[in-house]
């Protein structure tokens, strides 16, 4: 599982955004980008008229692990279709890969992209442990059993500690 950050200037501002596989987006699967609030995850100043209200989108392809951009202007005509550059490569009709450190260009604004690897949480063992009469600490499984290491019987009188 990844997560992507976005990360751009604003207003001599350095701004970013981050999201992880579980986040809801506008449009589930995909990152939306443009100045259009109800449509957009990435909303970009309504006064930067190089970016569509609704201009590009991110989204994983799972099979080859990789995350690709698409135009959304695309179907526009020529005349109000608006590129996006991904690592100087002009995006239109195609799906262009992006990996950490590709910088997507929407409008005036570029997009630099830190991509991090995330594993999900492990469980967690109990933090209950109990002691066998010799002194053994064993999970908590063992309780009503016998100790592995000195086969004394563990009992519920058996003192629970954490560690």
């Amino acid at each position: 599982m990844y997560k992507i950050t976005l990360e751009w200037s604003e207003s001599d501002r350095v701004k970013s955004l981050t999201f992880t596989p579980n986040q809801v987006t506008k449009n589930p699967g995909t990152i939306r980008i443009g100045r259009e609030q109800e449509k957009c995850d990435l909303v970009l100043p309504e006064t930067e008229k190089t970016v569509s209200r609704l201009h590009g989108e991110i989204f994983f392809n799972s099979e080859t692990k990789t995350f690709y951009v698409r135009n959304l202007t695309k179907d526009q005509p020529p005349n109000k279709q608006n590129h996006i550059m991904v690592d100087s490569q002009k995006v239109i009709d195609q799906e262009v890969a992006i990996g950490n450190g590709s910088l997507i260009q929407v409008g005036k604004i570029v997009l630099k992209v830190s991509l991090e690897t995330i594993h999900p949480e492990l469980p967690q063992p109990d933090p209950h442990r109990i002691r066998c009469t010799n002194g053994h600490i064993l999970d908590y499984k063992y309780l009503n059993s016998f100790c592995p290491y000195c086969g004394v019987a563990v009992t519920g009188g058996t003192v629970v500690i954490k560690q």
